[in-house]
């Protein structure tokens, strides 16, 4: 399954960068309210002085907290292969039925493996899917990369035929186009699919911890509410 009209778990890679970039509501209309940010992923951005505090008000961000017991556990076992941040994004992305969207090599490879390699996106294909959708030109798209590069971001540079070919597959929708899923040519293990456990062996994933399997493990915290900071 593609990311098309599905929801965006947000790891901090991503966030930080076109935060840093001055380029926040850029990712906010791109990804048009469906883009959801863990606890984790929440701190993360709070480490790196980045508040999200008005745009989860404004819900144009949504919080997500780890809770279910099956979630706890699938945390639990990914948190072994990456930081808490970018687990975090890929338990919210299944249990969403969506996509991770990071820059981690973790989250790419061990995400695209657990999800499925359509399942997960980066910076590079955000700025795809702005272009496709009439928010960027695909000269500003270049532009924003090399701005991005510039200034420390991890994220792989495109060549100008990238962005060319999103700003021609425009289609005017609210959805990941044909181009961008295209495009996602980052190298990506093969899909699960057909799998009975996405945590096959081949990852070398233990198993969740006794604590977690009791359902003792907290990883969450109150939901946000109007007037009562995470």
């Amino acid at each position: 399954m593609s990311c098309e009209r599905r929801r965006f778990a947000l790891d901090a890679s991503v966030v930080i960068t076109f935060s840093k970039n001055g380029q926040f509501d850029l990712l906010e209309q791109v990804l048009a309210t469906r883009a959801y940010v863990t606890d984790e992923v929440y701190r993360e951005c709070q480490s790196a002085r980045i508040n999200l505090d008005a745009g989860i008000a404004l819900g144009r961000i949504l919080s997500f907290t780890i809770t279910a017991p099956d979630d706890l556990a699938f945390f639990a076992r990914v948190r072994h292969q990456m930081d808490a941040g970018e687990a975090s994004a890929v338990t919210a992305a299944r249990a969403l039925s969506g996509c991770v969207v990071s820059d981690d090599g973790e989250a790419i490879s061990i995400g695209g493996a657990l999800l499925g390699p359509d399942s997960v996106v980066g910076t590079r294909e955000v700025l795809c899917f702005a272009v496709e959708h009439g928010h960027l030109t695909a000269a500003q798209a270049e532009v924003h990369l090399a701005a991005f590069v510039t200034g420390g971001a991890y994220v792989p540079l495109a060549d100008p035929s990238f962005f060319e070919a999103c700003a021609g597959h425009q289609t005017g929708s609210k959805s990941m186009g044909s181009t961008t899923r295209r495009l996602l040519d980052r190298r990506r293990p093969a899909s699960t699919t057909g799998a009975s456990d996405p945590l096959n062996a081949s990852l070398d994933l233990p198993e969740e911890p006794k604590d977690v399997a009791m359902g003792r493990l907290d990883v969450t915290r109150p939901s946000l509410t109007m007037g009562n900071r995470w």
